[in-house]
């Protein structure tokens, strides 16, 4: 479950960095979740919401990054001409 929430806040705050604390917090758990699910002979129970967590907090850090680069490719421009 921890997975699913730090995957969730990771996707939400992407525009202000904070998948710099929670994508990868995100990934690292899924990543724990699934191996010892895999491990385990419980069956499949919660593998969606691993998932789901896992899968934002990729994506999370790929919007993250995209906006980073284009904040620092736009900000120099951008601060030129407010002067």
């Amino acid at each position: 479950m921890l997975t699913l929430i730090s995957g969730i806040v990771s996707f939400v705050t992407f525009w202000c960095f904070g998948s710099l604390l929670f994508g990868p917090a995100a990934i690292i758990m899924g990543h724990i979740a699934l191996i010892r699910m895999n491990s385990e002979e419980e069956g499949d129970q919660g593998k969606g919401k691993i998932l789901t967590g896992l899968i934002l907090g990729y994506v999370s850090l790929v919007l993250m990054l995209i906006a980073a680069v284009v904040v620092a490719k736009f900000a120099p421009q951008l601060l030129q001409k407010g002067e």
